[in-house]
């Protein structure tokens, strides 16, 4: 789950754009976080089935601590993301200065922006009015209008502002990696649990064998 969760968000950035500083404002440090705690996990539940499997109960154990260190480190960055999706400010205002600097160079660079508005399907930063100063004649930017669009104009052109829609997709994102890490993060403190409980009895089931 969590290796899946972290993909997707990856995904998302690749595809976004390839600028970093809205990448990493976006989902590039939870998807990563994601990633290494989705491994970390497997790596645990190896020892774990290593333990039951044996009978070891220092297996089980360390299985047990381990689980419970993930679910807390789950616990707080779901947290993090709810708290933070409500709390959008500072990103608003960090992606307003990165798309107004693809703008100012879009003549001389227009890949970065252009990738933008074809995935997210959007034109301008705020609105294609953007282009106004910059289009020749009444050709906008053909990443502005849906694929396939030979000449694009502003009636064709997407109405939504870029801003809006990487915000939007940023608070999206945060809301379902929250609550997923949280409740994964719950369900493995309820594991760890588990694994005491499974301990505490291989250790009851030996201490009667050398009596």
């Amino acid at each position: 789950m969590m290796f899946i969760l972290g993909a997707y968000a990856l995904f998302i950035v690749f595809w976004a754009h390839d600028e970093k500083t809205i990448e990493q404002e976006l989902l590039a440090v939870p998807a990563i976080v994601f990633l290494a705690l989705g491994f970390l996990l497997i790596l645990t539940v190896i020892i774990g089935c290593c333990g039951i499997c044996r009978e070891a109960p220092c297996c089980t154990e360390t299985y047990s601590v381990f689980l419970i260190i993930l679910g807390l480190a789950q616990l707080a960055l779901g947290a993090y993301l709810l708290v933070e999706q409500n709390n959008q400010q500072r990103l608003v205002n960090r992606v307003d200065t990165d798309l107004q600097s693809l703008l100012n160079r879009y003549r001389d660079d227009p890949r970065p922006l252009d990738q933008i508005q074809e995935f997210m399907e959007c034109c301008g930063k705020d609105s294609p009015a953007d282009f106004s100063l910059m289009v020749h004649g009444q050709e906008w930017p053909t990443s502005c209008c849906p694929q396939g669009t030979k000449f694009c104009t502003d009636y064709r052109a997407f109405r939504t502002g870029c801003l809006d829609e990487i915000v939007n997709l940023s608070r999206f994102n945060n809301i379902i990696l929250g609550w997923v890490s949280i409740i994964v993060g719950l369900s493995e403190i309820f594991g760890a649990v588990l694994g005491f409980w499974v301990s505490c009895g291989v250790w009851r089931k030996q201490t009667i064998t050398w009596a």
